[in-house]
């Protein structure tokens, strides 16, 4: 199970750091026919504190990695993952609530990110619950995951 918070932590990475590379070489938001994500983009609240908020999510998501992604993890740093996505499940429910209502525009970027970090909390709780499902074995898949997100965010 451990194996799939990992992943699914990569995923996060991945669709967040997708993200704020767009915002930060000011490229379009790759989002198939819909323009939607262009739309939430360059809507002024893409940004806080003159910050992508993608930016935001993708320290979250390295800082879950890095809690949950070593071969033995702590009942304290399972704690902390927990309480990590809990607060990203809070602020993209917020954020996907705000783009649909105030921007009128939805991004599946934001709606992958919000259904990841929610898949991390419940992954969270039942490694917190399960703790001796969060023993981790080789080390390999681990760096092939993070050298495929870094290719993945770099094309």
């Amino acid at each position: 199970m451990q194996r799939a918070v990992v992943v699914a932590g990569f995923v996060g990475v991945v669709i967040s750091g997708i993200l704020t590379a767009a915002h930060v070489l000011d490229l379009p938001v790759p989002c198939g026919g819909a323009h939607d994500c262009a739309t939430v983009a360059a809507h002024p609240s893409s940004r806080f504190a003159g910050v992508p908020v993608a930016a935001y999510g993708f320290v979250a998501y390295l800082a879950h990695v890095l809690l949950t992604g070593r071969p033995q993890v702590s009942r304290r740093d399972r704690v902390a993952a927990l309480v990590l996505a809990a607060t990203g499940t809070l602020i993209s429910a917020g954020l996907l609530y705000y783009a649909h209502t105030v921007i009128r525009a939805t991004c599946t970027w934001c709606v992958a990110s919000g259904v990841t970090m929610t898949a991390l909390l419940l992954l969270d709780g039942l490694l917190l619950k399960n703790p001796a499902a969060s023993v981790g074995s080789s080390r390999l898949w681990f760096w092939w995951l993070a050298l495929f997100s870094a290719l993945v965010i770099g094309g």
